[in-house]
């Protein structure tokens, strides 16, 4: 793990995973109080199953404070929406934080990490509908790339986006 002032960044293990999946609970849970139309039914949809494959895979980044996981999220090489991307271009998926900043920390150390392995590029998407996570994403460099054709599992429409590292 990477250690920074008071956070520790690195791959997810086996054993992070009940800490893991109560953050997309927690965030599942949060999103619906708002009335946030994103990830409703996320975690009964996927499974804790979901998550340890992408931690098998050394696909899932986590974030720490002491010994307390405060976001992870998950880098691929491509994904069904994204299909296969070029050797330069990674997929920021699953980004999910239970304390304020912890995900832009999260961010910042995967951005470092890609970049210090030739990674350029790093796509993210969103639903098309979510706007106030779309200005987020923007106000971390991403630009939109446009709209897909494809849905998510969830029927709903996503906005892709991208950032040059």
């Amino acid at each position: 793990m990477e250690n920074t002032e008071n956070t520790n960044f690195g791959l997810a293990h086996e054993d992070d995973i009940d800490e893991i999946f109560k953050i997309f609970q927690v965030k599942e849970e949060w999103l619906k109080e708002q009335k946030i139309d994103q990830w409703r039914g996320y975690t009964q949809r996927y499974g804790k199953e979901f998550f340890l494959n992408h931690i098998a895979n050394k696909h899932m980044y986590i974030l720490k404070e002491g010994d307390k996981i405060v976001a992870c999220g998950v880098l691929l090489s491509g994904d069904n929406l994204w299909g296969e991307l070029p050797s330069d271009t990674r997929v920021l998926k699953n980004l999910a934080s239970i304390k304020n900043g912890a995900g832009s920390t999260l961010m910042e150390h995967m951005f470092k990490k890609c970049k210090s392995e030739g990674i350029e590029k790093i796509v993210i998407d969103c639903l098309a509908t979510n706007l106030n996570l779309r200005e987020y994403y923007k106000s971390k460099g991403f630009v939109e790339t446009g709209i897909s054709d494809k849905l998510y599992g969830s029927g709903h429409t996503p906005c892709l986006m991208s950032r040059d590292l």
